[in-house]
């Protein structure tokens, strides 16, 4: 244990003698004359630390310059909505029909009803069409109750 010890203090005394050794050598730099007045020459001489001032004839420069700073930060569009709505209905991607005009228009329930009711052969079909759809209707509810079926992962 005491040898422990004692390799410990001479490291300790070999750091310290280093660690003096280097501050002689810090006191010896302190001690070299410095240039401060040509240290603050050059500061004044290197201007590239310093903004440049835009002349008056460089104003659509200034203008541009200022477009490039305070742009906006997404993404602007590349075409009009009229565009891409055009774009989009020659791909296909709008369903047609609808609107106030839709309105005036017989549902297909609605046809099949004023077809029933002509006094003709095909009248006549469709009434009886009409009429077994109705049975159907009625066998199917009598033996399903209201909630049966696909409750969508309800109880």
């Amino acid at each position: 244990m005491a040898e422990v010890l004692y390799l410990k203090a001479n490291q300790e005394l070999d750091s310290i003698e280093a660690e003096l050794e280097i501050l002689g050598q810090a006191a010896q730099m302190n001690d070299l004359p410095t240039n401060s007045r040509t240290k603050k020459v050059s500061e004044e001489e290197d201007l590239s630390w310093r903004v440049e001032r835009l002349g008056k004839e460089d104003g659509p420069d200034r203008i541009k310059l200022r477009a490039d700073v305070f742009k906006a930060d997404w993404n602007l569009p590349t075409m009009t909505i009229d565009d891409y709505l055009n774009e989009q209905r020659a791909m296909g991607n709008f369903l047609s029909g609808g609107g106030p005009d839709q309105h005036d228009k017989l549902t297909p329930g609605e046809r099949d009803k004023l077809e029933a009711e002509e006094d003709n052969l095909k009248g006549d079909s469709k009434a009886e069409e009409l009429r077994l759809k109705a049975v159907q209707w009625n066998l199917f509810t009598d033996d399903h109750r209201k909630g049966e079926g696909n409750m969508l992962n309800r109880g």
